[in-house]
């Protein structure tokens, strides 16, 4: 057992944060950098502005961009030790008899078969080492209905549960994986949140919603070697009431 004020043991390898764009993946990455973890934050979008982390482009639904991502990390840094997956799409948000399959296509394609993707090329390199932590991003919606978010929430669920069959597979071989909810003012929660106003007819104030600074210390914890007996769990921020 750690004593109580001696220094945690650090990671043993990098920290890959894929939709590191903006939002949670942004700022997890950048707390991760300053605490100097390696970590390398992707998205498909130019670098953003302020960056101070290893950012690269990848696009999530494309095998290849994928594979040379994962690649290019080992090369550079090492096997990953963490992998933490954020990207999903606002598309096919309505009323669930009114969505296009060809966008809800695309919505499973970022959230649910990129993540997929993402584990197929780290939990191997992962279990090399006999040791990781793999953190999926999830969504309230995914166990609780919300109005409009059909699509959405049934991509969140596919890789939730994706994630807790994973977690149950992986652990003989050293690698965890959790799913977190947060809930936060992001860029997607408030696309959402204009998207359904406009759908429902809504005209009252949007609901408060917490820093996104205030959700990351549950993913830094998941990343650490003391969370190795940690696997398997959905653990989630409450929620405001107007989501």
């Amino acid at each position: 057992m750690t004593d109580a004020g001696t220094t945690r043991p650090a990671p043993s390898g990098p920290v890959l944060v894929l939709g590191a764009s903006s939002g949670f993946g942004f700022a997890l990455a950048e707390r991760l950098h300053r605490s100097d973890t390696p970590v390398i934050g992707a998205a498909r979008s130019p670098v953003p502005t302020g960056t101070t982390f290893d950012y690269r482009q990848v696009d999530v639904t494309d095998d290849d961009q994928m594979t040379q991502l994962v690649d290019s990390v080992v090369q550079d840094y090492g096997i990953p030790y963490g992998m933490v997956y954020c990207p999903s799409s606002t598309a096919a948000v309505g009323r669930s008899w009114e969505l296009e399959t060809e966008a809800l296509s695309a919505l499973f394609d970022v959230t649910f078969l990129g993540f997929v993707r993402a584990v197929n090329r780290c939990l191997p390199l992962m279990a090399q080492n006999g040791d990781g932590s793999i953190v999926l991003v999830g969504s309230r919606a995914a166990r609780v209905p919300v109005e409009t978010l059909a699509g959405y929430a049934s991509a969140k669920a596919a890789a939730e549960q994706y994630a807790r069959c994973l977690a149950h597979e992986a652990e003989p071989l050293g690698v965890r994986a959790n799913v977190i909810g947060i809930s936060a003012d992001t860029p997607l929660a408030r696309r959402h949140l204009d998207l359904r106003a406009a759908t429902l007819g809504r005209t009252e104030a949007f609901p408060g919603l917490p820093a996104v600074e205030d959700n990351l210390a549950l993913a830094e914890f998941l990343l650490t070697p003391q969370a190795r007996f940690v696997t398997g769990q959905t653990i989630e921020a409450r929620q405001p009431l107007w989501t």
